[in-house]
C-alpha cells in the first residue's frame, strides 16, 4: 500500500537507497554489523472545523525505517558506515467542513479560499542517508557525504553533501561541511528545518496567480566551519560559522558558541550565544549553573535565556520587528532515600516590547512582565509510579494554573504496561477575554511486548474547553527493531 502512494521520481529513489543498503548488508561481509528499526505510527482525531460546527476527521499513517550498516577493519583501522532514515505519511481522513463542501485540500484550486498550499495527502521524506568514513589517516580524519542532518548552537540544519571532521591531536577538532541546504518542494525533502519566514513549494504546476506568497523554490548553497574541543576535557567548547544563500541573497548567517564545564564534582556551568549578522543581533544568549549533590539527593541550578527571534532576511518578516523575551529561571530538587521525587521551580519573564520602539500611529509600548512556578511530586515505585504536578503563573498578560496527574502500572516488568494522565487548567486572556475558560484533557494508554523485537502501544486521549470544544484522539504504534 505504502510504494502505491509514491511518485514515480520518488520511487526510484526509494529503491536506489534499499539496494545500496542490501549490499552492505550481502552475506559474504560477514564483519558486517547491522541495526534495523521500523516504527508504524496510526493516528485517528476529531477537530471542529474552521468553517462552523461540523468536524474535521483525520485518519494519518506514518512509517518511518531506519537502517545503519557498519563494518570496522580493526581496532585503529577505518570503519566504514551507511545510515538512512525513510519517512512516509499518509492522510486518509476526511479534511472537509459541512458548508457548500469545502475542503482543505492543496488539489482543490478552483476555490482559491480553500487552497492550502504544503497541504499533502501523500509524502515520503528523507530525514538523513549517508555514507560515513571515520578513522582515516591513522585516526585524524572522519567524513560523512549524503544528506547530513547536524545540531549545534545554531539548531538543526539538514543538506546535501560533505562534512569533514579533522582531529587536531588529543585536545582539539576542526568541522567543516558544504552542499545543499534541504528545503520544501524539493523530492525526498520538506522545511522542517528552513528558517521562518518563508514558504517554498514547487510551483512548476501551478497558475501564476495562485497563492502569490508562496515562493519558488531554489537551491541554497551551504558553507560552515567549526572548532571544538576534545569531549574528554571538563570543559567542552564549540564555535561555529554558517552561511546560506541563494539567488535572493543571504538565507541565513549566524556564528554561535557553547560551552559546558564542569567546574567542580558538583558544579556544572552551562553558557550559548548565537549572533545573527544580517539582523545584528543575538538570537540567543543564555547560560545556566547547577549545584549536583547526589550524597543529600539534591540539585540546585539557575539559568537565563535571552531570545530575538530573527526570520530569513528574504521575508516580508524579516523587516517586521519581533518582540523579544527575557526569561530567568531556578529550580530544586530533593530525592530522599525513598521513592519519592520533590521539585519545585520558579521563573520570571519580560516581554520586551519596549524594544521594538513606537508602531505607526502609537505610541511606544512598556515592557510587560510575567511570573510564577511549578510544584511536582514523583512516587518512582518498583510496579507503580505517580506523579503530581501543579503549575501557576500570572502577569500583564494574564494568567493560568493547572494541575496535571500521571500514573503508570507495569503488572509484568518488561512486558506490559498501562499508563494514564488527567489534566485540569484554565486560562485568563487579558488581551481577548472571551479566550478565557478552563481545558480538561484525560489520556489512558497501554504498551505491550509482542516478541523480541517488537513492542505495540495504544492511547486514546479526549480533551474539551470553550474555544473549540470537544476533540478525541487514538493513535497506535508498532516498534520493530533488529540488531545482530
Amino acid at each position: 500500500m505504502t510504494w502505491r502512494m509514491l511518485s514515480r521520481r520518488d520511487h526510484v529513489a526509494c529503491v536506489a537507497l534499499v539496494a545500496a543498503a542490501s549490499s552492505l548488508v550481502a552475506p559474504e561481509a560477514r564483519a558486517i554489523e547491522y541495526d534495523i528499526h521500523a516504527e508504524s505510527l496510526a493516528q485517528a482525531y476529531q477537530v471542529r472545523g474552521p468553517f462552523g460546527t461540523p468536524v474535521l476527521s483525520t485518519r494519518r499513517f506514518t512509517q518511518t525505517l531506519t537502517l545503519a550498516a557498519t563494518h570496522s577493519f580493526g581496532e585503529r583501522a577505518p570503519a566504514l558506515a551507511f545510515r538512512v532514515r525513510l519517512r512516509f505519511d499518509g492522510e486518509f481522513g476526511d479534511a472537509c467542513g459541512g458548508l457548500a463542501g469545502r475542503c482543505l485540500e492543496e488539489t482543490t484550486r478552483e476555490r482559491r479560499t480553500d487552497f492550502v498550499p504544503g497541504f499533502e495527502r501523500r509524502s515520503v521524506d528523507l530525514p538523513y542517508a549517508y555514507f560515513e568514513a571515520n578513522n582515516l589517516l591513522r585516526g585524524a580524519l572522519d567524513l560523512r557525504i549524503g544528506r547530513v542532518l547536524s545540531s549545534d548552537v545554531l539548531g538543526f540544519f539538514a543538506f546535501d553533501g560533505a562534512r569533514a571532521r579533522a582531529y587536531l591531536g588529543r585536545y582539539a577538532t576542526i568541522e567543516a561541511y558544504g552542499g545543499l541546504e534541504v528545503r520544501g518542494g524539493f523530492a525526498l525533502s520538506n522545511a522542517r528545518f528552513e528558517r521562518d519566514g518563508v514558504l517554498r513549494l514547487d510551483r512548476s504546476a501551478w497558475e501564476p496567480s495562485l497563492a502569490p506568497y508562496v515562493s519558488e523554490s531554489k537551491h541554497a548553497p551551504v558553507v560552515a566551519v567549526a572548532i571544538e574541543t576534545a569531549p574528554w576535557l571538563p570543559a567542552f567548547a564549540r564555535a561555529t560559522y554558517r552561511r546560506v544563500w541563494t539567488s535572493d541573497g543571504t538565507s541565513e548567517e549566524r556564528i554561535g558558541a557553547a560551552v559546558d564545564a564542569q567546574l567542580h564534582p558538583r558544579v556544572r556551568l552551562e553558557g550559548r550565544a548565537a549572533y545573527s549578522l544580517p539582523h545584528r543581533a543575538f538570537s540567543v544568549l543564555g547560560g545556566s549553573v547547577r549545584y549536583d549533590d547526589r550524597a543529600a539527593g539534591l540539585s540546585v541550578d539557575g539559568g537565563f535565556e535571552r531570545i530575538r527571534p530573527t526570520f530569513d532576511p528574504s521575508s516580508i518578516w524579516a523587516a517586521i520587528w519581533a518582540d523579544g523575551v527575557d526569561e530567568a529561571r531556578v529550580r530544586v530538587a530533593h530525592r530522599g532515600r525513598g521513592p519519592w521525587t520533590f521539585s519545585a521551580i520558579a521563573h520570571g519573564r519580560r516581554y520586551a516590547q519596549s524594544e521594538s520602539g513606537p508602531s505607526t500611529n502609537a505610541a511606544s509600548s512598556g515592557d510587560r512582565w510575567h511570573g510564577g512556578g511549578t510544584i511536582a511530586f514523583v512516587y518512582d515505585g518498583v510496579a507503580w509510579d505517580v506523579g503530581a504536578r501543579a503549575s501557576g503563573e500570572a502577569g500583564a498578560i494574564g494568567a493560568r494554573g493547572g494541575l496535571d496527574l500521571d500514573a503508570s502500572f507495569e503488572p509484568w516488568a518488561g512486558r506490559l504496561r498501562f499508563d494514564g494522565r488527567a489534566s485540569l487548567w484554565g486560562n485568563y486572556d487579558a488581551s481577548r477575554p472571551e479566550r478565557t475558560g478552563p481545558t480538561l484533557a484525560l489520556v489512558a494508554g497501554a504498551a505491550t511486548k509482542l516478541g523480541p523485537i517488537a513492542w505495540l502501544h495504544v492511547d486514546g486521549e479526549w480533551d474539551a474547553n470553550a474555544i473549540v470544544g470537544h476533540r478525541a484522539r487514538l493513535q497506535a504504534t508498532l516498534v520493530i527493531g533488529a540488531q545482530p
